[in-house]
């Protein structure tokens, strides 16, 4: 896959700005570090949820999986201006669909070791993926395998220095489209972002449509 950029402006928001989204070409992007979460938030969730965190056997993963929920929560509640434990969820293909309150608010989310990403639209789909750039994987044995053979070849002729951030860019674009557009999408029905949220990491954000207007956010 090859990314494509179109345009898009941005705009640095204070956490406490207005979280009002009345639309369609406005993005926001909160930019969270799971461990600065108030305990809090943890009571917001579901009985649903807990139930499905104490399936979780991994104890780290467990405090993850709670922490992603609480925040979500919490984020959402500030558009739809209600309490954050009256949002319904359920699961859907590569994330999680908000059925009540009824909203055309439109998010995805997606986090890696203690960085959580959640973009935020007006009607329009949004798709995130974020990893952990790991220098220790077999770049080039699973481009071979996932990416179009074009791509796989091209990472093969790069310097070696530069082939795990090239890994991560296109494997991060591919995700992050997945959740906005089939395959057989025309380029010009989505816009793609690729950026690096912090050191050590590579994230993309896919959003339908042209171009966008994203707002940068930053739990504090």
């Amino acid at each position: 896959m090859q990314p494509r950029s179109r345009r898009f402006s941005t705009a640095a928001l204070a956490d406490s700005s207005p979280t009002k989204l009345d639309r369609p070409g406005k993005v926001d992007l909160w930019h969270i570090e799971l461990p600065r979460l108030p305990i809090g938030l943890r009571q917001h969730l579901s009985l649903a949820e807990w139930q499905e965190a104490r399936g979780i056997a991994l104890e780290n993963e467990r405090d993850t999986f709670i922490q992603v929920r609480a925040a979500l929560r919490s984020v959402l509640a500030r558009y739809l201006d209600c309490p954050p434990e009256d949002l319904v969820f359920e699961p859907h293909p590569g994330g999680l669909h908000l059925v009540a309150p009824n909203t055309l608010l439109r998010f995805h989310h997606s986090h890696a070791g203690n960085l959580l990403l959640v973009a935020v639209s007006f009607a329009r789909k949004v798709g995130l993926d974020l990893e952990f750039m790991r220098d220790d994987l077999p770049f080039e044995m699973l481009a071979d395998f996932y990416f179009d053979p074009r791509d796989a070849r091209r990472l093969r002729h790069l310097a070696r220095s530069d082939r795990m951030r090239h890994f991560y860019q296109e494997w991060t674009s591919s995700e992050a489209r997945r959740h906005v557009a089939k395959p057989s999408s025309e380029s010009g029905r989505w816009s793609l972002l690729s950026f690096t949220p912090a050191r050590g990491f590579s994230a993309a954000l896919a959003v339908e449509g042209g171009d966008f207007e994203l707002g940068w956010r930053r739990w504090s």
